[in-house]
């Protein structure tokens, strides 16, 4: 089974500032899943700048990260190897 995220921020309605995410307990079957956000375009000496992308793999059991909500990001694709069910 396979799941990738979409490019988003959390909800503009509600005032949200900033986004945490933190992983009690991730089962080894799962693979993948690196946190990407698009930043700014950030300023380029040819015409039109260029779309910077960062990310981060923290999907494993422990790590948490706390980031600004006006940095659009997503999940990439986590992949259960295995028949089981796994569970982040």
């Amino acid at each position: 089974m396979k799941y990738s995220g979409r490019w988003h921020t959390e909800s503009y309605t509600e005032n949200i500032v900033a986004v945490g995410v933190y992983y009690f307990h991730v089962d080894p079957e799962l693979k993948g899943g690196i946190l990407k956000f698009r930043l700014k375009k950030a300023p380029q000496d040819s015409y039109g700048g260029v779309t910077t992308d960062f990310e981060v793999d923290l999907i494993r059991t422990g790590p948490a990260i706390v980031f600004s909500n006006s940095m659009p990001y997503r999940f990439r694709q986590i992949r259960n190897l295995t028949p089981h069910d796994g569970c982040r």
